[in-house]
């Protein structure tokens, strides 16, 4: 959401993505992507980025409020990329164990090597957790806006379509409402208070007491599940590698555990 939230991505999202129509498959080609250019060798890295960089190429127009826009802008695509370091920060304190300072500032340096992979401008990202929150918080006062791309992530949290056609309304409706209730309630509450405000989202005393008992019933949840089964399956491989890496002594072109669990 917080991506949307800036006039060029939520443009681009607008006007070109198909999220809307499909979100599973949407999430699914998202996940691939990432584990491409986070966890691949450098040739599998460089091929994802080029592959991106070539399809947002094409991604240029002038929004409903008549301003030019293209994907590519290196602020813009800069965002995109830093926006999910706040992001899997803020996740990981909702849902598991907070991280600590040191493993914030290791997390940021590593992501930052990520963008880097992705062709972002070395000059867009700011050079330590410190600086990027400075960066984060001037991007949300002076830049973000709430747009159409902003309420309709909003409705997909809040209703999820049926993940394949073939599943009955009547199984579904029920389940996607308490679902995208849930979602609802963990990614607004997950939000930083500027961007509530700035999204205009309500939030009560009893909307936080209640964010804050799912929450910790989602930490109960997690923290009772094997550490293998918490991650991704197309990430699994890559961090068993990774952790086999370690214990051999070999440190390099070693993913953070930061965000792991």
């Amino acid at each position: 959401m917080i991506q949307v939230a800036h006039p060029v991505v939520g443009a681009g999202v607008e006007a070109h993505s198909t999220f809307r129509q499909d979100p599973w498959t949407r999430l699914l080609h998202t996940i691939t992507s990432t584990v491409r250019f986070t966890y691949g060798s450098d040739a599998v890295a460089a091929a994802e980025s080029a592959r991106l960089r070539s399809l947002h190429a094409q991604i240029a127009g002038v929004d409903t409020r008549g301003r030019s826009y293209r994907a590519l802008d290196p602020s813009a695509y800069a965002w995109v990329h830093l926006s999910l370091a706040h992001y899997a920060v803020d996740v990981r304190r909702v849902l598991a164990s907070p991280l600590t300072p040191a493993e914030q500032e290791a997390f940021y340096l590593e992501w930052r090597q990520v963008g880097l992979r992705l062709g972002v401008a070395d000059a867009e990202m700011p050079g330590s957790w410190r600086t990027y929150l400075d960066y984060f918080e001037q991007v949300v006062q002076h830049t973000l806006e709430d747009n159409r791309s902003v309420r309709d992530v909003l409705q997909v949290v809040r209703h999820p379509p049926a993940p394949t056609h073939r599943l009955p309304d009547r199984y579904w409706e029920p389940l996607a409402e308490r679902v995208g209730s849930l979602q609802s309630l963990l990614t607004v509450g997950a939000l930083p208070v500027a961007v509530r405000d700035l999204l205009g989202l309500p939030w009560s005393e009893e909307d936080q007491h209640l964010f804050e008992r799912r929450a910790a019933t989602a930490r109960r949840i997690f923290d009772s599940i094997p550490g293998p089964l918490r991650t991704y399956p197309q990430v699994l491989p890559h961090v068993l590698a990774a952790r086999w890496r370690a214990l051999r002594g070999d440190r390099s072109a070693r993913p953070s555990s930061a965000v792991q669990p």
